[in-house]
């Protein structure tokens, strides 16, 4: 689910509230109480109580589908009825009566021990997605509850529906943005037609592992070829698939990896670090201590590392190189 632009307005007057209450007043829901979606005489949805012990399916930050916002980035959570969760794991397709709730925080930088990043501070909204074919004729709905409302009112269908149902993965799902559920449907093929999906780091990942890097190689090309900026493309993707794969003890798929990212970042130090990795592990010694050698020479020419980037790398480098030499 997303986060719909009546309810980006509805956060922006509620932004200055920051404190959930401890109870909506909505209907509490226990393991002996189904997880399904109940309503008032005029049509709202009841708050559902206790949905954060529902499933956590994923989280985003300063997450927007249309024009930038207001510099204010805000993290969303999102939470389905376990029921839905395990049904979906089986089949690729959302059950009846599936529910989820999306909270919306706003994000902190400056607190306790941080010095970098962010965490999630003051409620803003939450909001929630229900499919309901008894009820909709077009079969999804959504709600939103504010800070602390005990009820929710439908919003209108060209606010969210519309844009859930051009653009979702999986029926009105944004399943895309589900990195554990993405790989399910792809699985089970139930990603619709319509949709076109660049594979990210985890399905080429996925692949790599299932059909090794022969036949995953010429998809890289095939997503530079369309989206040249890609994340799956970057040095710091491909330096984890290749040690995602060394780990496996898919050595030789490693070093493919490895030199793929060197042709494509030959200015990296990182890259030749990490290739000189895998190849002292494939007993190419003279080709380790070669790229050991070229990452040192790479270091002085790359002021955009850390100052502990930088000693990591020209730590293990020196240490192979004496390793090499029989120093060590």
């Amino acid at each position: 689910m997303r986060w719909s632009r009546a309810g980006l307005a509805m956060v922006a007057v509620l932004a200055a509230a920051v404190a959930l209450r401890t109870s909506h007043g909505g209907w509490p829901q226990t393991a002996a109480t189904p997880f399904i979606p109940r309503y008032t005489q005029d049509g709202k949805l009841m708050f559902p109580e206790g949905y954060r012990e529902w499933t956590f399916v994923s989280s985003g930050l300063g997450m927007n589908y249309g024009p930038a916002g207001d510099g204010s980035p805000a993290f969303t959570n999102v939470f389905v009825t376990p029921g839905a969760y395990r049904q979906f794991l089986t089949s690729g397709q959302w059950p009846n009566e599936t529910m989820f709730v999306l909270e919306v925080y706003s994000a902190a930088s400056h607190g306790s021990i941080l010095r970098h990043g962010s965490y999630q501070d003051g409620l803003l909204g939450v909001e929630a997605e229900v499919k309901d074919t008894s009820r909709f004729t077009e079969q999804w709905a959504y709600f939103g509850f504010g800070v602390d409302g005990k009820t929710g009112a439908k919003f209108p269908q060209e606010a969210c529906w519309s844009c859930h149902h051009q653009n979702a993965a999986v029926e009105n799902s944004f399943v895309q943005f589900y990195p554990t559920l993405l790989s399910v449907a792809y699985e089970k093929g139930t990603i619709k037609p319509s949709i076109h999906l660049t594979p990210g780091t985890a399905r080429v990942q996925q692949l790599l592992l299932e059909q090794g890097w022969a036949k995953t190689e010429p998809l890289l090309d095939q997503i530079r070829a369309t989206d040249p900026e890609a994340t799956v493309l970057k040095e710091s993707s491909l330096n984890a698939m290749g040690y995602r794969l060394f780990n496996a003890g898919k050595t030789a798929d490693a070093v493919a990896v490895f030199e793929r990212a060197v042709r494509d970042y030959p200015a990296s130090p990182n890259a030749y670090d990490s290739l000189a990795d895998a190849y002292l592990v494939a007993g190419k010694k003279s080709e380790a201590l070669e790229c050991s050698e070229k990452a040192l020479q790479l270091l002085p020419e790359t002021p955009t590392l850390t100052d502990s980037q930088r000693a990591r790398i020209e730590n293990a480098a020196r240490e192979r190189i004496q390793k090499l030499n029989g120093k060590n």
